[in-house]
């Protein structure tokens, strides 16, 4: 993902796909960015990002809850990143916003992945599922599914 931070902003740049399998893990990302340069907001441009698996946008939603000073914009959605948001409720958390920034604040420094990153799904599909029920209901088997791999590593 390409990100930079300016003035207190971190812009990021989403790719065509946002997966939580293949490439940065935002919340570990957000996590390491903020330790070392603190910022106060975040604008994720999703111009030309056509598809965000649960992992993602559960990640969004535990940045948000960790760090709840934080203001997180999602700008410019694609129609079908807009229809994601809406049918996981997102748009109701994060401000949706037709500004548009410099894309050349942001350049590609790819963040290493978590090394525990059945964790990181855990947390971001147990934060999804807290939304409302009806997402408790569907994702309930992978919060499960995740759990059960969890223990059986930990032994």
């Amino acid at each position: 993902m390409l990100y930079g931070i300016k003035n207190e902003t971190l812009y990021l740049v989403a790719p065509k796909k946002m997966n939580g399998l293949h490439g940065e893990n935002f919340l570990t990302m957000v996590d390491n960015l903020q330790s070392k340069q603190p910022f106060a907001t975040i604008k994720i441009d999703l111009q030309n990002c056509c598809y965000m698996d649960s992992t993602v946008m559960g990640q969004m939603i535990s940045v948000w809850k960790r760090i709840p000073h934080l203001a997180i914009f999602l700008v410019k959605p694609s129609p079908e990143c807009r229809q994601l948001l809406t049918i996981m409720g997102l748009q109701k958390i994060f401000e949706v916003s037709e500004e548009t920034f410099d894309t050349q604040v942001a350049s590609d420094r790819s963040e290493d992945l978590c090394n525990n990153q059945a964790c990181d799904l855990l947390d971001a599909h147990r934060a999804l599922a807290e939304l409302s029920e009806e997402n408790r209901k569907r994702f309930e088997i992978v919060v499960q599914t995740l759990e059960e791999s969890i223990k059986k590593t930990a032994i």
